[in-house]
């Protein structure tokens, strides 16, 4: 890799006055992913309550796969990056960028998105990483209490580290969405009269090294409730094609193409681990449950912002045997009810229907200069 990197580097170098004698367009926002090839999420949202009659609004979106064809896509879309990043006065980011922490002019701002709401494990800065993140000029967050964290995996200052809410939350508030979405999934999937678990956990490893599995034996919890129950399971989209069922069981169904918040609509009862979706389930005032067979790996491996044991909006469980307890006949009582509660107020504060309307005002007053 550091081979690679090099010989990338020497490229970027030599192309970097050219890059840099362009003008930087002052209407110009320009989108880029690593994550996906085409528009979606938060900058689909974003871009289409733009004013394009105002801003020249711009995409490279490239989906990274890791491959020699997708290394080679990657190294010419960096150089491609350099032209485009140095001509215009925004970048809005979902993921970390090599050419924006590396080869970005001063004038050009940086809007870190960000692929998650808030952040349980350490990432950015604060992990082993191939180069370090910087020259980002603003975060966007959930709530304030993510500041410190996302101020040290980014490299800003926490003023920098904007609490405005995510953009794709807000459609948590659409009824509409939320009563089509129930229908459809009653229809398409063996849910209705049914308690609905929805297994949900992080990835791990990393984007450039590969992953690796750590997940719930689906089948035995879902032979261990019976009938009564069914277990919906989404792998994260860096592991969207990992399946943990190969053989049939009519009560264990895998929804990973399917959209988060639909499915949390359809949603009983949650598990995950260290996944940054238990900030936006909590918003549904339902029960959360946490996987955590290898936190002690995890915690000494990618490590943890949170105090996990005592933050956690649920209870903790470590093996297969203590979650098929915690599950059969979970009271769902007014202190637990009243810790997610909290643990919403804390940390999901400015999820409340309206962040789209604040980043694109935020937006609007980064190009006024």
């Amino acid at each position: 890799m550091k081979g690679k990197i090099l010989i990338l580097n020497i490229i970027l170098g030599i192309l970097r006055p050219f890059a840099y004698m362009q003008r930087v367009k002052s209407n110009r926002i320009l989108f880029i992913s690593l994550e996906s090839d085409k528009l979606e999420g938060n900058f689909k949202l974003i871009a289409d309550s733009l004013n394009r009659n105002k801003y020249d609004v711009r995409f490279n979106l490239v989906k990274f796969n890791k491959n020699i064809a997708g290394y080679a896509k990657y190294f010419f879309n960096c150089i491609k990056q350099l032209f485009l990043v140095n001509s215009s006065a925004l970048i809005m980011i979902d993921f970390n960028n090599y050419i924006c922490a590396n080869y970005k002019r001063p004038e050009v701002k940086v809007f870190e998105l960000w692929h998650a709401s808030g952040c349980i494990k350490k990432f950015g800065n604060e992990t082993d990483r191939d180069y370090k993140v910087k020259n980002y000029d603003y975060v966007l967050s959930a709530a304030d209490a993510f500041k410190p964290f996302f101020a040290k995996a980014f490299n800003v200052k926490e003023d920098d580290v904007m609490s405005l809410g995510i953009p794709i939350t807000d459609e948590f508030f659409d009824e509409n969405r939320k009563n089509n979405a129930i229908n459809r999934l009653n229809m398409t999937y063996p849910i209705k009269g049914k308690k609905v678990i929805l297994y949900a956990p992080t990835f791990r490893g990393r984007l450039m090294k590969g992953f690796k599995g750590e997940y719930l034996d689906v089948d035995s919890v879902s032979t261990a409730l019976g009938d009564d129950y069914v277990i919906l399971y989404k792998m994260h989209p860096l592991m969207k094609d990992y399946v943990l069922l190969d053989k049939n069981n009519k009560n264990v169904v895998n929804v990973s193409h399917e959209d988060l918040t639909d499915l949390f609509f359809v949603t009983d009862i949650l598990i995950s681990d260290y996944s940054a979706l238990i900030f936006d389930f909590s918003v549904f005032d339902k029960p959360i449950v946490l996987f955590a067979p290898d936190i002690e790996e995890y915690r000494s491996d990618t490590g943890l912002f949170l105090d996990y044991e005592n933050e956690m909006p649920g209870p903790i469980v470590k093996t297969k045997d203590e979650l098929i307890s915690v599950l059969k006949g979970y009271e769902f009582d007014e202190i637990k009810r009243q810790k997610i509660r909290d643990f919403k107020e804390k940390y999901a504060a400015k999820t409340d229907g309206n962040s789209l309307k604040r980043v694109v005002t935020f937006i609007d007053s980064i190009m006024k200069g």
